[in-house]
């Protein structure tokens, strides 16, 4: 049942993340893309989440790579990525197999 509850979790995370990134797109925060170009990044988001979820060394440098992705971009694009990619994560940790 946790499966299919993360794969619900996961189909509402990258509707909820094409339309934010089509609305900022809309105001000029963001380069516009491709919904394809969208639906692969969100699905990428979901893989690594659940190799964070998964083992204790992606979860370290995936976060490591967050932080400095956050440093970098240091906006609200930035910080609300960074925000994203987290809820995705505890999310998906709290759904995943690893954790009944």
């Amino acid at each position: 049942m946790r499966v299919k509850k993360r794969t619900l979790l996961w189909i509402i995370w990258i509707i909820a993340w094409i339309v934010s990134m089509k609305v900022m797109a809309g105001l000029g925060m963001v380069y516009s893309r491709g919904i394809f170009s969208l639906l692969l990044e969100g699905i990428l988001s979901c893989v690594a989440a659940y190799l964070m979820a998964s083992s204790k060394l992606f979860k370290w440098v995936l976060l490591i790579y967050l932080v400095i992705q956050l440093i970098r971009n240091f906006n609200i694009v930035g910080i609300f990525c960074f925000i994203m990619s987290i809820i995705l994560y505890l999310a998906t940790k709290h759904y995943s197999i690893q954790n009944p």
